[in-house]
């Protein structure tokens, strides 16, 4: 006779990001926050986030993230503001 047999999967997720560069990155002074802060380039922001670095650069815009330009034009986002403006906690 059969018998009913019941089987149950749970899963647990647990996302974790690592941001690897072949340069070691040296916390840079946040004027905003006027703290040291690694600083990263738009697109490792959003993906830290998931989000899409047009957003990123909206918040920029907005006066929402903390940024520095670099002399070659290039823009880096504060870790520091990005955890509080954009980043889940």
């Amino acid at each position: 006779m059969g018998g009913n047999k019941r089987i149950e999967v749970h899963l647990w997720a647990k996302e974790t990001f690592v941001i690897r560069s072949p340069v070691t990155r040296p916390n840079i002074w946040c004027a905003d926050c006027t703290d040291p802060s690694l600083m990263l380039r738009p697109d490792e922001a959003a993906a830290l986030c998931a989000t899409s670095a047009r957003a990123v650069y909206r918040l920029i815009e907005n006066g929402a993230l903390h940024f520095l330009e670099t002399g070659d034009g290039f823009v880096l986002v504060c870790l520091n503001s990005l955890n509080g403006s954009l980043c889940p906690k």
